[in-house]
This record gives structure tokens, sequence and C-alpha cells, in this order.
């Protein structure tokens, strides 16, 4: 909430078109959705940059969204055996968010050193998700701890997120931004419900969160 209040008392007034006479106050927003989905269809790279966000964004979503299922369902197991509070969760949460900010600086300063695009950045995050997912998959919840296994996605999450907004933004086709961008954030926060119906599914079916 800050953050926000300090952002609208500095931004700068922007000039631009005024809003059409005739449009629906609340179709608007679809609309240019609509105009933004016929864009993306006729820019093969955007499309399939948009189809790769749709899926990383839901595998974000669903692991953040379960990570404090995972911690509660390891109460007591693991190398840490400590029992789940709501103090450790709420802990947990304040951690995370720090983690993420500091991801930014630590991915920045790496991409300084590297002299790396955002391309690149964005494959080595992905690369450092991908030996997450396998070492929990291979039962590294249980045998390495909940926070060795998490502490690399708290650390990405953040950074990757500005990654792909930055790709984006070059893949926009002049004159589009508007409708490109209504789209992209509805690829996003659409994308969220894939992932909570598998892990509804699987939750079940198999009576666990833990894989």
């Amino acid at each position: 909430c800050g953050f926000s209040v300090i952002t609208f008392l500095t931004l700068k007034t922007r000039s631009g078109p005024p809003f059409p006479r005739k449009a629906n106050i609340y179709c608007f927003g679809w609309k240019e959705a609509g105009a933004g989905l016929r864009a993306v269809l006729q820019y093969k790279q955007t499309l399939i940059f948009c189809v790769t966000y749709f899926i990383a964004s839901d595998a974000l979503a669903t692991l953040t969204n379960n990570a404090f299922l995972l911690k509660e369902e390891m109460s007591g197991e693991g190398p840490e055996g400590e029992r789940t509070t709501m103090v450790s969760l709420h802990f947990l949460f304040i951690l995370g968010v720090a983690g993420a900010m500091a991801g930014i600086f630590l991915y920045s300063g790496l991409q300084w050193l590297l002299g790396a695009s955002a391309k690149c950045m964005l494959l080595i995050q992905f690369s450092v998700m991908t030996l997450v997912a396998i070492a929990a998959v291979s039962g590294g919840f249980k045998s390495i701890g909940y926070m060795p296994i998490m502490a690399p996605v708290s650390l990405t999450v953040g950074s990757m997120q500005s990654y792909f907004r930055s790709i984006f933004s070059l893949l926009i086709p002049p004159g589009k931004e508007s409708a490109m961008f209504a789209f992209f954030e509805i690829t996003d926060k659409g994308s969220a419900l894939v992932g909570t119906a598998v892990t509804f599914i699987i939750h079940n079916v198999f009576h666990s969160y833990l894989p």
C-alpha cells in the first residue's frame, strides 16, 4: 500500500487519446484484450512467448500457493523436525518476500557480471527451477528439508517475473501496447486456475501434497 501511494504521488501525467465516447466502460477492457489476442496470433514469436509464460506463470503461482500447504504437511517431519505454527508460517511468508526482493538484486548483479541478456537470465532461472523440481520429486523435502529446497525458489520468483515483463515489452508491436499488456495480465492471472485444479486432483487421489 505504501509503495502505491509513493507511485501515484510521483507518477507524471501521460498524455494519451481520450476514452471513446461510444465505448462501454465495462466492455472496453475486454475488447482491448480480444484485440491483443488477435494481435498475438499474428506474431509467431510473441505467441510462443505467451504460451511459455502461461505455463511458467501457472507453475510459479501453484508452487508459491502450495508452499505453506507443503510446510504444514511436513510438520514434524524431515531434517528440521519442527512443528508448524501460525507464527512460523507468517515468518516464512515474510522470509519469502524478503528473499524475492534480495533475488532481484542478486540476479541483476549476476547479469551485470556475465553481461548476459534478459533472455539468457531467464534460461538460467528456468534451469534453477528445473533443478528444484528434480530435487523435490526425488524426495528432497524429506531428505534435504523444506528450507534448502524452497530457498532458490524464493530468490528466483520475483526476478523471473520482472524478466518476463521485460522480454514481453520487446515483443509488442508498436501501437498495441495497451491491448497486449491487457492480454498479458489475463494470461498471468488465468493460468493460476490450471495449477489449482491439478493440485485439487492430486491431493484427492493421493491424499498428499508431497511428491
